[in-house]
């Protein structure tokens, strides 16, 4: 930590800006990047990008999803949202980074990936449209298949409301995705 000047006018002013701004120049982590801060400065390292062989797509970084639910208060008032950190499909990003906002929890729901594509092989990443959404845990999981695609629904999480208020997520979906034929 820089300490601030306490005396010198319009030099210290703009010597203040600059160590106030500093902070923010620190890198964040990233899919592609890890970034530690330790007491000798920041370290900076390209993660390891997990590829597949034998034909298959290369240099895709293959990323897990995770649904947590968020609680925000504003006065007396409590809300609890639905997010969903980074996921990838056959390597192709279907989550804004880092996380996207599904919606509003609630009780005996589950949270759910569609896509729509053609996953005859996994030599592409075949995704296309994708989308989350939360939906009642008794609606069908069906798949609507077309000449060239198909799209159907990834269960991602299911969300049940505790009895002492807030939310339970049980996760379904612990990784990457791979979608088509397998070698």
């Amino acid at each position: 930590m820089i300490p601030r000047l306490k005396s010198g006018g319009s030099i210290a002013t703009a010597i203040n800006a600059i160590i106030d701004y500093l902070p923010r120049l620190v890198i964040q982590n990233t899919p592609d990047i890890t970034a530690s801060l330790t007491p000798r400065g920041q370290f900076v390292s390209l993660k390891k990008r997990i590829t597949s062989g034998g034909g298959g797509s290369t240099g895709t970084g293959n990323y897990p999803f995770k649904v947590t639910v968020e609680s925000e208060t504003v006065g007396e008032a409590t809300t609890y949202k639905v997010w969903v950190r980074w996921g990838t499909v056959n390597g192709q990003s279907v989550v804004n980074y880092p996380k996207e906002e599904v919606g509003a929890a609630a009780d005996a729901k589950r949270v759910v990936l569609n896509v729509t594509g053609n996953f005859s092989d996994t030599t592409s990443s075949g995704v296309s449209f994708p989308s989350l959404a939360i939906e009642d845990m008794d609606t069908l999981l069906t798949a609507d298949e077309q000449p060239d695609s198909v799209a159907y629904k990834i269960v991602l999480a299911y969300i049940t409301a505790n009895d002492g208020g807030g939310f339970t997520v049980s996760q379904q979906t612990g990784g990457h995705q791979i979608i088509g034929l397998h070698s």
